[in-house]
């Protein structure tokens, strides 16, 4: 896992701490709520790393990954 993936990694962990939820079930549905803007925390949360390299939401197939545990495959 590279720095950056680290950085949004812990800054989720940080943002599900600091939620007012007690169970587990509690904290996807906070997660998942929509606001006012239309967005839900996790949202957000996807929004706020969609400009970095290797985002959250990347346009990366699963096959522009398998040169990195095979080697370059050719089709």
């Amino acid at each position: 896992m590279n720095a950056a993936n680290v950085e949004m990694l812990m800054d989720f962990v940080d943002l599900v701490n600091h939620m007012n939820a007690a169970t587990p079930t509690e904290r996807r549905a906070a997660l998942l709520a929509l606001g006012e803007n239309g967005q839900s925390v996790l949202d957000e949360f996807r929004n706020q790393y969609s400009g970095r390299r290797g985002s959250l939401k990347a346009e990366q197939r699963p096959e522009d990954f398998l040169g990195a545990l095979h080697g370059d495959v050719s089709t």
